[in-house]
């Protein structure tokens, strides 16, 4: 449940808003997903998965401000949380800096930041990944150690002057080093991209 809809998202901060008795009340909801393996002496040595979850509430009640956090989406979780951030905003000295959230503005969608492939990754693509880097460099008498982390999370925010956006996004990125078995020589790589299938790694090594 790490990664909510566009739609899924709404719903959670409308209830979130509503629940509010401060003057502003604003909310931010994010999750991600993210995986990685490494390699070393031409062996992997860990691979691992996360997923994480949170959201994070700011009540104001004139110019004191106070936030709460949670990763407990429930029902009985956020009123909670809302109740929490309003406990704090009030015991608060005021900001004299304090700002009203804006009201409801347009966001565009941006396809670039989003890739289906690498939201898609599964631990055996990252371990292909890891084989044909490692075949590379074994094949030249080289000696390999390399990372790859990838992931991909979203991120929405709302407040009670009618503000909404979400967006989506992905990253993969590759760290390697070859080094001669005598340790003499060395090369190192690094690829960034935010979709997968645009990687060559076997190009990169």
């Amino acid at each position: 449940m790490a990664i909510l809809s566009k739609e899924e998202a709404r719903r959670i901060l409308e209830k979130v808003v509503k629940l509010s008795k401060a003057d502003h009340c604003s909310v931010s909801l994010g999750g991600s997903v993210g995986g990685n393996i490494r390699y070393a002496r031409n062996t992997v040595s860990t691979a691992g998965v996360e997923s994480n979850i949170s959201l994070a509430v700011t009540a104001a009640y004139g110019k004191q401000t106070g936030t709460a956090t949670t990763n407990e989406l429930d029902d009985a979780s956020l009123e909670s949380v809302v109740r929490r951030a309003e406990e704090t905003a009030k015991l608060s000295p005021a900001n004299p800096e304090y700002m009203e959230p804006l009201g409801p503005s347009e966001f565009e969608d941006n396809p670039l930041l989003f890739s289906k492939a690498t939201a898609s990754i599964t631990p055996a693509d990252r371990a292909e990944i890891a084989r044909k880097s490692i075949e590379a460099v074994k094949k030249a008498g080289l000696v390999a150690a390399g990372f790859l982390e990838d992931g991909y999370s979203f991120e929405a925010v709302m407040n009670s002057k009618g503000m909404f956006a979400y967006k989506q996004d992905s990253s993969a990125d590759f760290t390697l080093t070859v080094r001669t078995k005598d340790g003499k020589g060395s090369g190192w790589v690094s690829r960034d991209v935010n979709d997968i299938s645009k990687f060559d790694v076997e190009a990169a090594t």
